[in-house]
């Protein structure tokens, strides 16, 4: 048995695929997977002399599926380097979805902080999931080793996801996205001295009744004088030409 199966399986995969790509449709400078699924930027990070992207990505058709982390790299954020797929599906923490995060340079370390989805009563069925904060880290920028969980979602939970970090003052603080007990979005503010271990601090922001279900893809961070806290609302309804989009994305500003 290969040490990582699922990260085998997704690469070759993509190299069986890959030799039936047109190469005269594929992007010449925009980012693209070298085949199959590409959504959500999900570590845009620096380190040892390379930018890092890493990518929802789904190696084994076009189609939305179990969630991988691509990765590409630049010296110079515009000539760009197909990496090892980062992240693969599989342990009993992401068993159907290494889904977003982000990417921070922790002393040298590139260290991602990601969602692992389980579905508990068959895939697609949002009434019944568990989603938990998982991290995995790397030595040479380019081959990970996942270390598990590090934030189960409060009491009640079960749509919480896409972790941003940031270090501020000497110590490290996360966003999350949520759907809290009553059908309303929120984001969850944890705060920690180390990426391991982390204290829930409070609801940073919470929906109220027209601003949606669900909060994805938080980020929190100072821009001049003001902080801003953008997300993506899922479940807003649709105001005369307003917010028709299956899904918005914004910001609001606070403290």
């Amino acid at each position: 048995m290969i040490k990582n199966q699922t990260l085998h399986d997704a690469s070759q995969a993509q190299r069986l695929l890959e030799k039936q790509r047109k190469a005269r449709f594929y992007p010449a400078f925009h980012l693209a997977p070298p085949t199959g699924w590409m959504n959500d930027p999900n570590g845009l990070a620096y380190c040892d002399g390379r930018y890092h992207v890493f990518y929802q990505h789904h190696p084994y058709d076009e189609h939305w599926g179990p969630m991988h982390w691509g990765h590409m790299t630049s010296h110079d954020l515009v000539h760009w380097q197909h990496q090892p797929i980062a992240l693969a599906p599989g342990d009993a923490f992401d068993r159907d979805g290494c889904f977003s995060g982000c990417a921070v340079n922790d002393n040298g370390v590139l260290t991602l902080i990601y969602t692992g989805h389980v579905w508990l009563q068959g895939v697609g069925n949002d009434g019944a999931i568990r989603q938990v904060q998982c991290i995995a880290t790397s030595e040479d920028g380019l081959h990970f080793t996942k270390h598990g969980v590090i934030v189960t979602p409060p009491d009640g939970i079960m749509h919480f996801r896409d972790p941003k970090v940031w270090k501020q003052n000497g110590r490290w603080f996360m966003v999350v996205g949520a759907r809290d007990t009553h059908d309303r979005g929120q984001v969850l503010l944890y705060s920690g001295t180390s990426l391991f271990q982390w204290r829930l601090e409070g609801v940073l922001a919470k929906a109220d009744r027209w601003l949606g279900y669900m909060w994805e893809c938080p980020d929190f961070f100072q821009l001049g004088d003001k902080y801003l806290l953008m997300f993506s609302p899922q479940g807003m309804t649709p105001e005369g030409y307003r917010y028709r989009n299956r899904f918005q994305s914004g910001y609001i500003l606070g403290r």
